[in-house]
């Protein structure tokens, strides 16, 4: 089944951001198949693992008008990834939760839809840490930062920078049954600079994986560090099987480009079968 992010929601509740605020480097996984399991040893513990691949060649994922059809579909070079993902939630008391989760993915391939991108390896594999807290602060709202840290390299043949290292924070507050059964959630993050298609990837096509890139070359090598705001709204209907939800995103010095921004709006609706 397709996987949209292998973040588990904190606290339990539907979350109203577009990107995953406690484990960016855990949508490296979005999409393809995925396959897990959870282990609970204790009603404030709980273990997770799994393991998520996805394939162009098997997913035919449909969102480039350019890819072969028929016959001819399956002789292009598809991109695909494999990741393993592991995870531990542990809340000591209902006010206070902690997450750490960890994942290793190798891609390779450029996915359809980044042919065009610059500095995007041909293979790459990433290894990644997150650690998450959020707080129960009473009556709905939930506070919630992260931190991670990730490492890549990149396929040495193509790419002058074998190895990334680098690091993302993020804080956000959410209020639970504003008017019912719904979260509005503000958020500030500043994400690890090489993951490309984060904020402008989801509102373009909603369906586009991340991937990890080398990033645009700059003017004598100044890079400046990405500051994302975004607010997002969810409220649910018929007992949660509807789901409506609405983003709004500020970007400034986009992909690491000094005094580029960028603003992102997307609406989209969520059955449950």
């Amino acid at each position: 089944t397709g996987v949209q992010t292998c973040a588990l929601p904190i606290s339990g509740h539907d979350q109203p951001f577009l990107s995953a605020v406690t484990a960016p480097y855990l949508s490296l996984a979005n999409g393809g198949r995925y396959t897990g399991v959870t282990f609970t040893p204790d009603t404030d513990l709980r273990l997770r693992a799994g393991v998520a691949i996805s394939s162009e060649r098997l997913d035919r994922f449909k969102f480039d008008a350019g890819a072969p059809t028929g016959p001819l579909a399956l002789t292009y070079d598809a991109s695909d990834s494999k990741s393993l993902l592991g995870g531990i939630s542990f809340d000591p008391s209902r006010a206070l939760g902690l997450d750490v989760s960890a994942i290793v993915s190798e891609r390779s391939g450029v996915p359809l839809g980044f042919g065009n991108a610059a500095g995007i390896a041909p293979r790459a594999s990433t290894q990644a840490l997150t650690a998450a807290a959020h707080m129960d602060l009473g009556r709905g709202w939930v506070t919630t930062a992260s931190f991670s840290e990730g490492m890549t390299q990149l396929d040495q043949r193509l790419t002058p920078a074998a190895n990334l290292h680098e690091q993302s924070f993020a804080l956000a507050i959410t209020k639970h049954g504003l008017f019912g059964d719904d979260a509005l959630g503000l958020s500030f993050s500043s994400p690890p600079p090489s993951l490309a298609g984060s904020l402008a990837g989801l509102s373009a096509s909603n369906d586009l994986p991340l991937i990890v890139a080398q990033g645009t070359p700059l003017r004598a090598g100044v890079r400046a560090t990405e500051n994302d705001f975004q607010l997002g709204y969810v409220t649910n209907f018929l007992d949660g099987a509807v789901a409506l939800q609405t983003n709004a995103a500020y970007q400034t010095n986009f992909q690491g480009q000094p005094g580029a921004t960028s603003v992102s709006v997307l609406g989209n609706v969520k059955y449950k079968f």
